[in-house]
Protein backbone atom coordinates (compact mmCIF):
# COMPACT_ATOMS: atom_id res chain seq x y z
CA UNK A 1 0.00 0.00 0.00
CA UNK A 2 2.73 2.36 0.70
CA UNK A 3 3.86 2.18 -2.98
CA UNK A 4 0.64 3.04 -3.93
CA UNK A 5 1.08 6.78 -3.88
CA UNK A 6 4.18 6.98 -5.82
CA UNK A 7 3.03 4.56 -8.20
CA UNK A 8 -0.04 6.96 -9.13
CA UNK A 9 2.22 10.10 -8.22
CA UNK A 10 5.04 8.59 -11.05
CA UNK A 11 2.28 7.65 -13.60
CA UNK A 12 0.62 11.34 -13.68
CA UNK A 13 3.80 12.86 -13.97
CA UNK A 14 4.21 10.69 -17.36
CA UNK A 15 4.77 12.28 -20.43
CA UNK A 16 3.02 9.78 -22.40
CA UNK A 17 0.15 10.62 -20.08
CA UNK A 18 0.31 14.49 -20.67
CA UNK A 19 0.38 13.68 -24.58
CA UNK A 20 -2.98 11.53 -24.17
CA UNK A 21 -4.51 13.82 -22.59
CA UNK A 22 -3.50 17.11 -24.44
CA UNK A 23 -4.86 14.65 -27.39
CA UNK A 24 -7.87 13.73 -25.92
CA UNK A 25 -8.91 17.37 -24.85
CA UNK A 26 -7.82 18.79 -28.25
CA UNK A 27 -9.77 15.76 -30.36
CA UNK A 28 -12.91 17.04 -27.91
CA UNK A 29 -12.39 20.76 -28.72
CA UNK A 30 -12.81 19.85 -32.17
CA UNK A 31 -15.88 17.94 -31.99
CA UNK A 32 -17.36 20.89 -29.56
CA UNK A 33 -16.95 23.45 -32.87
CA UNK A 34 -18.96 20.88 -34.89
CA UNK A 35 -22.20 20.36 -32.97
CA UNK A 36 -24.28 23.66 -31.71
CA UNK A 37 -23.17 24.69 -28.76
CA UNK A 38 -26.42 25.76 -26.15
CA UNK A 39 -29.07 24.85 -24.33
CA UNK A 40 -30.90 21.81 -25.32
CA UNK A 41 -33.92 23.41 -26.87
CA UNK A 42 -32.07 26.22 -29.06
CA UNK A 43 -33.70 25.82 -32.49
CA UNK A 44 -29.86 25.35 -33.94
CA UNK A 45 -29.63 22.46 -31.39
CA UNK A 46 -33.46 21.33 -32.69
CA UNK A 47 -32.70 21.43 -35.84
CA UNK A 48 -29.10 19.57 -35.70
CA UNK A 49 -31.04 17.14 -33.48
CA UNK A 50 -33.73 16.50 -36.19
CA UNK A 51 -31.21 16.46 -38.96
CA UNK A 52 -28.43 13.70 -37.12
CA UNK A 53 -31.07 11.72 -34.81
CA UNK A 54 -28.71 8.89 -33.97
CA UNK A 55 -25.81 11.20 -32.96
CA UNK A 56 -27.91 13.31 -31.15
CA UNK A 57 -29.14 10.44 -28.46
CA UNK A 58 -24.74 10.22 -28.01
CA UNK A 59 -24.02 13.69 -28.25
CA UNK A 60 -27.22 14.68 -25.86
CA UNK A 61 -25.74 11.90 -23.64
CA UNK A 62 -22.18 13.00 -22.92
CA UNK A 63 -23.39 16.40 -22.48
CA UNK A 64 -21.55 17.73 -26.07
CA UNK A 65 -24.12 20.72 -26.83
CA UNK A 66 -22.36 22.27 -23.94
CA UNK A 67 -18.86 20.83 -25.15
CA UNK A 68 -16.52 23.31 -22.63
CA UNK A 69 -18.45 22.47 -19.71
CA UNK A 70 -19.55 18.85 -19.97
CA UNK A 71 -18.29 16.31 -17.21
CA UNK A 72 -16.37 14.44 -19.76
CA UNK A 73 -14.24 17.37 -20.71
CA UNK A 74 -14.08 18.90 -17.03
CA UNK A 75 -12.72 14.77 -15.74
CA UNK A 76 -10.26 15.12 -18.44
CA UNK A 77 -9.12 18.84 -18.02
CA UNK A 78 -8.73 17.54 -14.43
CA UNK A 79 -6.30 14.69 -15.24
CA UNK A 80 -4.30 17.09 -17.43
CA UNK A 81 -4.18 19.73 -14.93
CA UNK A 82 -3.06 17.70 -11.79
CA UNK A 83 -0.55 16.08 -14.27
CA UNK A 84 1.03 19.44 -15.16
CA UNK A 85 1.01 20.51 -11.63
CA UNK A 86 3.19 17.07 -10.60
CA UNK A 87 5.20 18.15 -13.18
CA UNK A 88 5.30 21.48 -12.90
CA UNK A 89 6.56 20.48 -8.99
CA UNK A 90 9.04 17.72 -9.55
CA UNK A 91 10.84 20.36 -11.92
CA UNK A 92 10.66 23.10 -9.54
CA UNK A 93 12.44 21.34 -7.51
CA UNK A 94 14.94 19.61 -9.89
CA UNK A 95 15.93 22.95 -10.97
CA UNK A 96 16.58 24.22 -7.58
CA UNK A 97 18.42 21.29 -6.49
CA UNK A 98 20.44 21.69 -9.57
CA UNK A 99 21.30 25.52 -9.07
CA UNK A 100 22.32 24.48 -5.38
CA UNK A 101 24.72 22.32 -6.55
CA UNK A 102 26.11 23.90 -9.83
CA UNK A 103 26.22 27.41 -7.85
CA UNK A 104 28.02 25.89 -5.27
CA UNK A 105 31.84 25.62 -4.95
CA UNK A 106 34.11 24.66 -8.09
CA UNK A 107 34.26 21.30 -8.81
CA UNK A 108 37.35 19.86 -7.25
CA UNK A 109 40.08 19.49 -10.51
CA UNK A 110 40.01 15.53 -10.05
CA UNK A 111 36.62 14.55 -10.05
CA UNK A 112 36.72 17.34 -13.71
CA UNK A 113 39.61 14.51 -14.82
CA UNK A 114 37.89 11.48 -13.31
CA UNK A 115 34.60 11.91 -14.74
CA UNK A 116 34.96 14.04 -18.11
CA UNK A 117 32.45 13.35 -20.54
CA UNK A 118 34.77 15.49 -23.20
CA UNK A 119 38.40 15.09 -23.41
CA UNK A 120 40.31 17.16 -26.27
CA UNK A 121 44.53 16.71 -26.85
CA UNK A 122 45.96 19.95 -27.10
CA UNK A 123 48.03 21.19 -29.82
CA UNK A 124 51.60 20.24 -28.62
CA UNK A 125 52.41 24.08 -29.35
CA UNK A 126 50.65 25.05 -26.39
CA UNK A 127 51.74 25.66 -22.83
CA UNK A 128 48.94 25.01 -19.67
CA UNK A 129 48.81 29.15 -20.13
CA UNK A 130 47.89 29.55 -23.39
CA UNK A 131 45.65 26.51 -23.46
CA UNK A 132 43.70 27.75 -20.97
CA UNK A 133 43.39 30.95 -22.49
CA UNK A 134 41.94 28.93 -25.74
CA UNK A 135 39.50 26.85 -23.73
CA UNK A 136 37.92 30.23 -22.29
CA UNK A 137 37.82 31.49 -25.73
CA UNK A 138 35.65 28.25 -26.70
CA UNK A 139 33.42 28.81 -23.48
CA UNK A 140 32.97 32.42 -24.69
CA UNK A 141 32.04 31.72 -27.85
CA UNK A 142 29.28 29.07 -26.81
CA UNK A 143 27.76 32.21 -24.67
CA UNK A 144 28.63 30.98 -21.60
CA UNK A 145 29.92 33.38 -18.43
CA UNK A 146 33.66 32.03 -17.93
CA UNK A 147 34.65 32.38 -14.29
CA UNK A 148 37.96 29.89 -13.19
CA UNK A 149 38.86 28.89 -9.75
CA UNK A 150 41.78 26.59 -8.25
CA UNK A 151 42.92 25.39 -12.15
CA UNK A 152 39.32 24.59 -13.07
CA UNK A 153 37.80 27.06 -15.47
CA UNK A 154 33.71 27.16 -15.67
CA UNK A 155 31.24 28.36 -17.89
CA UNK A 156 27.44 28.82 -17.94
CA UNK A 157 24.05 30.38 -18.62
CA UNK A 158 22.68 32.69 -16.22
CA UNK A 159 20.62 31.30 -13.48
CA UNK A 160 17.44 32.68 -14.87
CA UNK A 161 17.83 30.50 -17.94
CA UNK A 162 17.11 27.78 -15.72
CA UNK A 163 13.31 28.35 -14.54
CA UNK A 164 12.24 28.88 -18.49
CA UNK A 165 10.89 25.51 -18.16
CA UNK A 166 9.04 25.32 -14.27
CA UNK A 167 7.75 28.50 -15.75
CA UNK A 168 6.31 27.01 -18.93
CA UNK A 169 4.48 24.12 -16.70
CA UNK A 170 3.32 26.71 -14.09
CA UNK A 171 1.67 28.59 -16.43
CA UNK A 172 0.23 25.85 -18.34
CA UNK A 173 -1.36 24.17 -15.60
CA UNK A 174 -2.69 27.95 -14.44
CA UNK A 175 -3.84 28.52 -17.47
CA UNK A 176 -5.59 25.33 -17.78
CA UNK A 177 -7.64 26.08 -14.56
CA UNK A 178 -8.11 29.17 -15.39
CA UNK A 179 -10.07 28.17 -18.82
CA UNK A 180 -12.17 26.09 -16.39
CA UNK A 181 -13.04 28.20 -14.29
CA UNK A 182 -14.29 30.77 -17.02
CA UNK A 183 -16.36 28.76 -18.68
CA UNK A 184 -17.57 27.39 -15.37
CA UNK A 185 -18.24 31.30 -14.26
CA UNK A 186 -18.79 33.44 -17.54
CA UNK A 187 -22.43 34.31 -19.47
CA UNK A 188 -22.59 35.15 -23.31
CA UNK A 189 -25.75 36.03 -25.28
CA UNK A 190 -27.26 38.48 -28.57
CA UNK A 191 -28.84 41.07 -27.42
CA UNK A 192 -30.71 42.94 -30.36
CA UNK A 193 -30.45 46.89 -29.07
CA UNK A 194 -32.15 49.29 -31.74
CA UNK A 195 -30.48 52.79 -32.41
CA UNK A 196 -31.15 55.53 -29.85
CA UNK A 197 -32.44 53.03 -27.46
CA UNK A 198 -30.93 51.63 -24.09
CA UNK A 199 -31.15 48.22 -22.76
CA UNK A 200 -30.94 46.82 -19.70
CA UNK A 201 -28.40 44.18 -18.84
CA UNK A 202 -31.11 41.41 -17.12
CA UNK A 203 -31.81 38.23 -18.58
CA UNK A 204 -35.29 39.43 -20.44
CA UNK A 205 -33.18 41.67 -22.99
CA UNK A 206 -31.29 38.92 -24.45
CA UNK A 207 -32.52 36.85 -27.51
CA UNK A 208 -30.47 33.63 -26.76
CA UNK A 209 -28.19 33.76 -22.87
CA UNK A 210 -26.00 31.02 -22.18
CA UNK A 211 -24.93 30.93 -18.26
CA UNK A 212 -21.80 28.51 -16.71
CA UNK A 213 -23.53 26.59 -13.58
CA UNK A 214 -21.90 29.21 -11.12
CA UNK A 215 -22.25 32.81 -13.34
CA UNK A 216 -23.20 34.69 -10.45
CA UNK A 217 -25.91 37.58 -11.95
CA UNK A 218 -25.45 40.02 -15.11
CA UNK A 219 -24.24 43.38 -14.59
CA UNK A 220 -27.72 45.03 -15.36
CA UNK A 221 -25.59 48.09 -16.51
CA UNK A 222 -27.45 49.87 -19.44
CA UNK A 223 -26.59 48.97 -23.02
CA UNK A 224 -27.43 51.52 -25.20
CA UNK A 225 -26.73 52.73 -29.30
CA UNK A 226 -26.45 56.45 -30.16
CA UNK A 227 -25.29 55.79 -33.57
CA UNK A 228 -25.28 53.13 -36.43
CA UNK A 229 -23.44 53.19 -39.55
CA UNK A 230 -24.21 50.32 -42.13
CA UNK A 231 -20.64 50.81 -43.59
CA UNK A 232 -17.66 52.65 -41.48
CA UNK A 233 -14.34 53.10 -43.00
CA UNK A 234 -11.92 53.99 -40.19
CA UNK A 235 -9.86 55.71 -42.90
CA UNK A 236 -7.91 52.15 -43.82
CA UNK A 237 -10.59 49.99 -44.54
CA UNK A 238 -14.03 49.28 -44.76
CA UNK A 239 -15.14 47.87 -41.10
CA UNK A 240 -18.42 46.73 -41.90
CA UNK A 241 -21.73 47.74 -40.17
CA UNK A 242 -20.72 49.45 -37.07
CA UNK A 243 -23.22 50.96 -33.87
CA UNK A 244 -21.82 53.46 -30.96
CA UNK A 245 -21.75 51.47 -27.89
CA UNK A 246 -22.52 52.95 -24.87
CA UNK A 247 -22.36 51.71 -20.92
CA UNK A 248 -24.86 53.42 -18.69
CA UNK A 249 -24.65 52.92 -14.94
CA UNK A 250 -27.99 54.96 -13.99
CA UNK A 251 -27.80 58.07 -15.74
CA UNK A 252 -23.43 57.96 -15.52
CA UNK A 253 -21.95 57.06 -19.09
CA UNK A 254 -19.37 54.44 -18.17
CA UNK A 255 -17.69 53.91 -21.54
CA UNK A 256 -18.64 54.19 -24.85
CA UNK A 257 -16.82 53.56 -28.14
CA UNK A 258 -17.11 52.71 -31.86
CA UNK A 259 -17.58 48.88 -32.31
CA UNK A 260 -17.15 46.60 -35.59
CA UNK A 261 -15.36 42.93 -35.95
CA UNK A 262 -12.51 42.39 -33.71
CA UNK A 263 -13.28 45.85 -31.59
CA UNK A 264 -15.26 44.80 -29.16
CA UNK A 265 -15.87 47.10 -26.37
CA UNK A 266 -14.40 46.03 -22.79
CA UNK A 267 -15.62 47.13 -19.37
CA UNK A 268 -14.15 45.34 -16.57
CA UNK A 269 -15.36 41.56 -16.92
CA UNK A 270 -17.74 42.44 -19.82
CA UNK A 271 -16.97 42.43 -23.50
CA UNK A 272 -19.53 43.54 -26.50
CA UNK A 273 -18.67 42.40 -29.88
CA UNK A 274 -20.96 43.75 -33.01
CA UNK A 275 -22.71 40.39 -34.43
CA UNK A 276 -25.09 41.54 -36.77
CA UNK A 277 -27.74 44.24 -37.90
CA UNK A 278 -31.35 44.43 -38.67
CA UNK A 279 -34.01 47.16 -39.48
CA UNK A 280 -36.07 48.62 -36.14
CA UNK A 281 -39.09 49.92 -37.65
CA UNK A 282 -41.27 52.41 -34.86
CA UNK A 283 -44.73 51.85 -34.55
CA UNK A 284 -46.82 54.27 -32.93
CA UNK A 285 -50.40 53.29 -31.61
CA UNK A 286 -52.87 56.68 -31.26
CA UNK A 287 -56.29 56.26 -29.78
CA UNK A 288 -59.70 57.38 -31.47
CA UNK A 289 -59.76 60.29 -29.11
CA UNK A 290 -55.83 61.30 -30.39
CA UNK A 291 -54.21 60.30 -27.23
CA UNK A 292 -50.68 59.17 -28.09
CA UNK A 293 -49.88 55.86 -26.48
CA UNK A 294 -46.15 55.74 -27.25
CA UNK A 295 -44.54 54.09 -29.86
CA UNK A 296 -42.16 50.79 -30.07
CA UNK A 297 -39.64 49.60 -32.22
CA UNK A 298 -39.31 45.91 -33.66
CA UNK A 299 -36.44 44.11 -34.26
CA UNK A 300 -36.08 42.57 -38.06
CA UNK A 301 -33.66 40.35 -39.46
CA UNK A 302 -32.00 41.34 -42.69
CA UNK A 303 -29.82 39.04 -45.20
CA UNK A 304 -27.45 40.40 -47.37
CA UNK A 305 -29.55 44.26 -47.06
CA UNK A 306 -32.39 42.95 -47.70
CA UNK A 307 -35.23 42.69 -44.80
CA UNK A 308 -35.86 38.69 -44.27
CA UNK A 309 -39.28 37.07 -43.95
CA UNK A 310 -39.34 37.08 -40.26
CA UNK A 311 -41.76 38.86 -38.18
CA UNK A 312 -42.15 41.07 -35.01
CA UNK A 313 -45.13 40.60 -32.82
CA UNK A 314 -46.94 43.79 -30.63
CA UNK A 315 -49.75 44.46 -28.39
CA UNK A 316 -52.03 47.59 -28.36
CA UNK A 317 -55.34 47.97 -25.82
CA UNK A 318 -58.09 49.51 -27.50
CA UNK A 319 -59.47 52.67 -26.06
CA UNK A 320 -62.81 51.05 -26.90
CA UNK A 321 -63.39 48.29 -24.90
CA UNK A 322 -60.41 47.97 -23.42
CA UNK A 323 -59.52 44.75 -25.14
CA UNK A 324 -55.92 43.68 -25.86
CA UNK A 325 -55.52 43.27 -29.99
CA UNK A 326 -52.28 41.75 -30.93
CA UNK A 327 -50.53 41.93 -34.39
CA UNK A 328 -47.99 40.99 -36.17
CA UNK A 329 -45.34 43.49 -38.30
CA UNK A 330 -43.37 42.13 -41.28
CA UNK A 331 -41.11 44.19 -43.56
CA UNK A 332 -41.40 43.97 -47.21
CA UNK A 333 -38.79 45.10 -49.51
CA UNK A 334 -40.06 47.86 -52.06
CA UNK A 335 -37.58 50.34 -54.10
CA UNK A 336 -38.67 53.19 -52.59
CA UNK A 337 -37.71 51.34 -49.09
CA UNK A 338 -39.11 48.69 -46.76
CA UNK A 339 -42.65 48.70 -46.17
CA UNK A 340 -44.38 47.38 -43.39
CA UNK A 341 -47.04 44.73 -43.72
CA UNK A 342 -49.35 44.79 -40.28
CA UNK A 343 -51.65 41.64 -39.42
CA UNK A 344 -54.30 41.23 -37.29
CA UNK A 345 -53.90 38.02 -35.24
CA UNK A 346 -57.07 36.43 -33.30
CA UNK A 347 -57.25 34.72 -29.59
CA UNK A 348 -56.72 31.73 -31.18
CA UNK A 349 -53.34 32.87 -33.41
CA UNK A 350 -55.19 32.64 -36.62
CA UNK A 351 -54.30 35.34 -38.87
CA UNK A 352 -56.88 38.25 -39.78
CA UNK A 353 -56.76 41.56 -41.99
CA UNK A 354 -53.47 43.00 -43.05
CA UNK A 355 -52.25 46.06 -44.82
CA UNK A 356 -49.16 47.37 -45.98
CA UNK A 357 -47.49 50.77 -44.98
CA UNK A 358 -45.25 52.93 -46.01
CA UNK A 359 -43.38 55.31 -43.99
CA UNK A 360 -45.29 57.79 -42.07
CA UNK A 361 -48.92 55.64 -43.19
CA UNK A 362 -51.35 55.12 -40.59
CA UNK A 363 -53.89 51.73 -40.45
CA UNK A 364 -56.96 53.06 -38.78
CA UNK A 365 -59.00 50.51 -36.74
CA UNK A 366 -63.08 49.64 -36.71
CA UNK A 367 -62.38 51.20 -33.33
CA UNK A 368 -61.02 54.53 -34.66
CA UNK A 369 -57.45 53.89 -33.19
CA UNK A 370 -54.52 54.31 -35.29
CA UNK A 371 -51.48 52.31 -35.86
CA UNK A 372 -48.72 54.44 -37.37
CA UNK A 373 -45.89 53.60 -39.65
CA UNK A 374 -43.25 56.42 -37.62
CA UNK A 375 -39.50 55.70 -38.72
CA UNK A 376 -37.26 53.01 -39.89
CA UNK A 377 -34.24 52.59 -38.08
CA UNK A 378 -31.63 49.80 -37.40
CA UNK A 379 -30.66 47.93 -34.60
CA UNK A 380 -27.06 46.02 -33.82
CA UNK A 381 -26.93 42.74 -32.93
CA UNK A 382 -24.33 42.76 -29.82
CA UNK A 383 -22.84 39.49 -28.40
CA UNK A 384 -22.67 40.28 -24.82
CA UNK A 385 -19.87 38.42 -23.11
CA UNK A 386 -19.40 38.55 -19.29
CA UNK A 387 -15.89 36.88 -18.53
CA UNK A 388 -13.48 37.52 -15.81
CA UNK A 389 -10.82 34.95 -17.54
CA UNK A 390 -10.07 36.91 -20.43
CA UNK A 391 -7.39 39.10 -18.85
CA UNK A 392 -5.95 35.99 -16.84
CA UNK A 393 -5.82 33.82 -19.66
CA UNK A 394 -3.76 36.17 -22.19
CA UNK A 395 -1.45 36.97 -19.29
CA UNK A 396 -0.76 33.29 -18.52
CA UNK A 397 -0.41 32.86 -21.99
CA UNK A 398 2.56 35.31 -22.14
CA UNK A 399 3.97 33.79 -19.28
CA UNK A 400 4.15 30.47 -20.47
CA UNK A 401 5.20 31.39 -24.21
CA UNK A 402 8.29 33.02 -22.41
CA UNK A 403 8.80 30.02 -20.17
CA UNK A 404 9.05 27.70 -23.28
CA UNK A 405 10.84 30.22 -25.03
CA UNK A 406 13.64 30.32 -22.79
CA UNK A 407 13.56 26.23 -22.78
CA UNK A 408 14.01 26.23 -26.08
CA UNK A 409 16.18 28.67 -27.09
CA UNK A 410 18.23 30.02 -24.03
CA UNK A 411 18.24 26.44 -22.40
CA UNK A 412 20.68 26.47 -19.51
CA UNK A 413 23.84 24.86 -20.05
CA UNK A 414 26.90 25.00 -17.66
CA UNK A 415 30.95 23.04 -18.18
CA UNK A 416 33.49 22.85 -15.79
CA UNK A 417 37.01 22.11 -17.88
CA UNK A 418 40.91 20.96 -16.54
CA UNK A 419 43.89 21.61 -18.65
CA UNK A 420 46.04 19.04 -17.16
CA UNK A 421 49.22 16.58 -18.36
CA UNK A 422 49.15 13.00 -18.73
CA UNK A 423 49.99 11.03 -15.92
CA UNK A 424 52.28 8.73 -18.41
CA UNK A 425 53.78 12.06 -20.82
CA UNK A 426 53.51 15.42 -18.45
CA UNK A 427 54.39 16.86 -21.99
CA UNK A 428 51.29 16.21 -23.83
CA UNK A 429 48.53 18.53 -22.62
CA UNK A 430 44.62 17.06 -22.25
CA UNK A 431 41.41 19.68 -21.80
CA UNK A 432 39.15 17.37 -20.16
CA UNK A 433 35.82 18.89 -20.31
CA UNK A 434 32.57 18.19 -17.77
CA UNK A 435 29.10 19.06 -18.71
CA UNK A 436 26.88 19.72 -15.73
CA UNK A 437 24.56 20.69 -17.35
CA UNK A 438 23.23 19.75 -20.88
CA UNK A 439 24.89 16.45 -21.04
CA UNK A 440 21.66 15.03 -21.99
CA UNK A 441 21.67 17.26 -25.42
CA UNK A 442 24.07 15.23 -27.82
CA UNK A 443 23.87 18.77 -29.39
CA UNK A 444 25.54 20.59 -26.99
CA UNK A 445 27.88 17.82 -26.27
CA UNK A 446 29.15 17.82 -30.36
CA UNK A 447 28.87 21.58 -29.73
CA UNK A 448 31.18 21.62 -26.77
CA UNK A 449 33.79 19.16 -28.52
CA UNK A 450 34.25 20.84 -31.93
CA UNK A 451 33.90 24.89 -30.31
CA UNK A 452 37.38 23.49 -27.82
CA UNK A 453 38.70 21.69 -30.93
CA UNK A 454 38.42 24.41 -32.92
CA UNK A 455 39.33 26.85 -30.59
CA UNK A 456 42.27 25.10 -29.91
CA UNK A 457 43.40 24.15 -33.11
CA UNK A 458 43.11 28.38 -33.95
CA UNK A 459 44.85 29.46 -30.93
CA UNK A 460 47.75 26.40 -31.62
CA UNK A 461 48.25 28.24 -35.79
CA UNK A 462 49.10 31.76 -34.02
CA UNK A 463 50.79 30.58 -30.79
CA UNK A 464 53.22 28.15 -33.69
CA UNK A 465 53.51 31.45 -35.55
CA UNK A 466 53.95 33.75 -32.91
CA UNK A 467 57.09 31.33 -31.60
CA UNK A 468 58.10 31.13 -34.82
CA UNK A 469 58.39 34.25 -35.49
CA UNK A 470 60.43 34.87 -32.25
Amino acid sequence: MGKLPGAVGSAMRSRRLAVWLLVLVGAWSVVGTLVPQGALDSTAAEQWAQAHPALEVVVGFVGLHHAFRAPVFLLLLTFLTTSTLLCAWERTGAVQRMLQRTNAATVPRDTVIEHAHVSVEVYPALDVGAAEEAVRSAIRRMRLRVSSADGVIEGGKARWSAVGSPIFHWALALLIIVISLGQLTRAEGLMGVPEGDILPDVAESYGALDTGPWFSGLSEYGIGISEFKRSFNDGTVDRGASPVVTLWEGETELVSQRVYPNQPLRYGDMMIHMNNWGYAPEVGFTTAGGDDRGSLKLIVDVEEGIPRSTSSGFEVTSSADGEVLVFEATLISREGGPEMEVTALASDGSRGESAQLGLGEVLTLPSGDRIEYRALDYYARLSVVHDWSITPIYTLFIIGLIGVSVAVLDPYRRVAVVVSGRPDAHDILDAHVLIRRGRRSALFVDRVKETLEAAVGAVDESESNERKLS
